[in-house]
């Protein structure tokens, strides 16, 4: 595979793709991906979703009622696809209001609202500074605003009773993360927005595989919760200098694919089969006697007759 140009943006790539999936001309560094794609018979209408904002679902509004980016990067055929660019991203990145809507959400599916470990963790969220402002850089501020000083102890506690969370209970983890990339319960199922598949794409590896449980449990067992701050220079005419911050929960992936064209998740998947079984029988119609065949392996038959 040859190495995806890199003076693309993430945005621009899923743009490229899109017209190359409907045959309209479209960067040469794209190809490689269309090749993979139509490998395995996808095939369009394909569309880009872009910064469009999408309604969230009604129990998803009851803690963050805001509308939203979509999970979905782009649509091919019925397939809902986020795209993945680097071997290291984000999937979450959610302030107070946003990391309250997903935790209540799967933990009121498995019943898990009312335990011990979920109250803390609850109160934690609570304590998130969800808007606040810092006299200088937030990296200086921390050692001198009260206000930063008590999140950091806040984050620190809420990052302990994730961990104890998501080892006491790793079917909760599994939804947790499944939430976090697909967006089915923040939009709904039958919503754009909502994400179907992963499509990664950097420069070593070209994965497409669908959220499931088994990609599912493979991310889960490869991201990195990171609790802190999020900050951008304040803006307005007495603004100069100072910061706004507030409290986020991250959630990042690292190299969760090995290099793998036609192989993901600890499987093949159908296309794959079917690609390779076509592959064996096109090289097979190629000889057209044994003989040849075994001389194309390099195999000198041994036989012996009896009698």
């Amino acid at each position: 595979m040859s190495k995806l140009s890199e003076a693309l943006t993430a945005t621009q790539k899923e743009r490229e793709i899109v017209k190359g999936v409907n045959g309209e001309e479209t960067d040469p560094e794209i190809q490689p991906i269309l090749d993979y794609l139509h490998r395995f018979n996808i095939h369009g209408p394909a569309k880009h979703m872009g910064l469009k904002l999408f309604p969230v679902s009604d129990r998803w509004s009851e803690y963050n009622p805001s509308k939203s980016l979509p999970k979905t990067d782009l649509i091919i055929g019925d397939m809902k696809i986020s795209m993945k660019s680097k071997d290291r991203y984000q999937i979450m990145d959610a302030n107070r209001n946003e990391s309250l809507a997903i935790f209540n959400n799967v933990s009121e599916d498995m019943q898990l609202i009312k335990s011990k470990v979920s109250k803390d963790i609850l109160n934690n969220l609570q304590n998130f500074v969800l808007h606040a402002v810092a006299k200088s850089t937030v990296g200086k501020a921390r050692s001198t605003d009260p206000v930063m000083q008590e999140a950091s102890k806040t984050h620190a506690e809420l990052t302990k009773n994730l961990e104890i969370m998501f080892s006491n209970n790793t079917l909760f983890k599994r939804n947790f993360v499944r939430e976090v990339v697909s967006g089915m319960i923040k939009f709904g199922v039958d919503s754009e927005a909502s994400a179907t598949h992963i499509l990664s794409v950097t420069p070593n590896e070209m994965v497409l595989a669908p959220i499931d449980d088994a990609f599912v449990s493979k991310l889960a067992g490869n991201v990195q919760i990171d609790v802190s701050f999020s900050s951008a220079a304040s803006r307005g005419i007495e603004a100069k200098g100072k910061y706004r911050y507030w409290s986020v929960i991250r959630m990042i992936v690292d190299h969760l694919f090995e290099a793998k064209i036609i192989y993901a998740n600890g499987r093949m998947n159908e296309s794959a089969i079917t690609y390779l079984k076509n592959l064996i029988n096109n090289i097979i119609g190629m000889f057209t006697s044994l003989e040849n065949m075994l001389s194309f392996l390099e195999i000198e038959p041994n036989i012996t007759i009896k009698g």
